[in-house]
């Protein structure tokens, strides 16, 4: 016999997630940051460690952004940070070059012959810091510029990140409807010209958006109602795991307590279903341990696995992604950390009555996409880890509710993932 398919329910979601993608923002979903460089200029200039550094990325593609910590440990001073788009002196020495940064030549020239660009000026006290950032809007997309440390006489520090942020868009073409592209910066804009707007419309250049604003909108339609069981239960348990967070713990016990009696009076047959393959989706927090762990807060993460098996073996492909706000001292000021994961592995399953239960084990790749702990980890981006994982499920109809846990090393990082996740999985005979 063949279970019913929740396909208006599925169909629905996906619905509502391109609905959603329709009306946002898509240089505000265009991506994470990548860091690209790291280092420290001072004041006076050393040998290792010069006033002036000509700041080139590894590839063309990106917008730049620079976060970075000035230090003052001499006397009060006013204290300059310049970031020079141009170079009235071209190339930078090439034998000077080390790890895509290079000095401009004698650590004591005079930074006030470079040409000026975006600056920040700051009066600092005796051992005071302040933390900044040059955002995309202001260094634009060029592929090299020099930063500069200028004070008279100060004894200053300056640690820094670069880091590019993906670019919208570089021709027309890739931006949506009647949009252009702002090419200085990689942002799909309504207009550049009066001409980008219609005959009743003129561009305003601050906003790059046509004036008088148009009121028209995105509108969704109606979508049909999930399955209630399912939903139910699941709101049930996460009341309830909240209440308790929060110190209710009578209210939350009640509610988990009607989470369980739901699922021991719902119809379900004498033996838990053994589909042959099953796409799931899955949502729950995240940990991490060891070094990591020391400069992390717990995180979330979001799952989607394709799951092939027999009745007592299977495989499981799945992809990952975790998400965590990072502790760290700045340079760079963004707090947190992404990674993703490919994992693959062998399932095997013990059916308990109405319950099954998964046993599995995965070797994985991991990914890291923004990475605020750079100073810590290095520039690596790809790690590779191991791990196992346990997972209960409860079928209901062609619809399966799963709670499993997992754990995983990730080698050379000196560091391990635990994940939770509460999935919903959607099973086929």
């Amino acid at each position: 016999m063949k279970h019913p398919r929740p396909s208006n329910a599925a169909a629905a979601v996906l619905l509502t997630l391109l609905m959603l993608g329709a009306c946002s923002d898509a240089y505000e979903q265009s991506g994470p940051s990548d860091i690209v460089l790291e280092g420290q200029l001072c004041s006076p200039s050393t040998p290792d460690c010069p006033r002036l550094k000509f700041l080139k990325r590894p590839n063309e593609l990106g917008a730049n952004r620079l976060d970075f910590r000035l230090s003052n440990h001499g006397a009060p001073a006013t204290i300059t940070v310049i970031a020079a788009l141009e170079s009235q002196d071209g190339e930078p020495d090439a034998g000077l070059a080390d790890a895509g940064l290079t000095d401009a030549g004698d650590p004591g020239a005079d930074p006030s012959d470079e040409p000026s660009g975006v600056t920040r000026s700051y009066q600092l006290a005796r051992d005071e810091s302040v933390s900044d950032r040059f955002v995309p809007e202001e260094l634009l997309t060029v592929s090299t510029f020099a930063l500069i440390l200028d004070c008279d006489g100060c004894e200053a520090t300056l640690d820094y990140v670069l880091a590019t942020e993906p670019l919208e868009c570089r021709i027309d073409n890739d931006c949506s409807s009647s949009w252009v592209c702002s090419r200085a910066d990689g942002r799909c804009v309504e207009c550049l010209a009066d001409s980008d707007c219609s005959n009743t419309q003129t561009c305003d250049l601050g906003t790059q958006q046509c004036t008088p604003v148009d009121l028209g909108g995105c509108s969704s339609a109606p979508t049909s109602t999930p399955p209630v069981l399912p939903v139910a239960i699941l709101l049930l348990f996460a009341l309830g795991f909240k209440l308790t967070r929060t110190g209710h713990d009578r209210p939350g016990a009640l509610f988990l307590l009607a989470a369980i009696a739901t699922i021991g009076l719902s119809p379900a047959p004498a033996q838990a279903a053994s589909p042959t393959a099953s796409v799931q989706l899955g949502v729950g927090p995240r940990l991490l341990t060891g070094k990591l762990g020391d400069a992390t807060l717990r995180g979330i993460g979001l799952k989607v696995s394709q799951e092939v098996r027999s009745q007592y073996v299977g495989g499981q492909l799945t992809l990952g992604t975790s998400y965590f706000v990072t502790t760290q001292d700045g340079p760079p000021l963004s707090n947190e950390l992404q990674l993703y994961s490919v994992a693959i592995g062998p399932q095997f399953y013990l059916p308990l009555g109405p319950v099954e239960f998964a046993l599995g084990g995965d070797f994985r790749h991991i990914g890291v996409v923004t990475n605020s702990l750079v100073r810590l980890t290095g520039p690596d981006l790809n790690y590779l880890g191991a791990g196992a994982t346990l997972q209960a499920r409860y079928q209901i109809g062609g619809l399966a509710v799963m709670l499993d846990s997992g754990f995983h090393p990730i080698f050379g990082l000196e560091s391990s993932l635990f994940s939770m996740h509460i999935s919903v999985g959607l099973a086929t005979d």
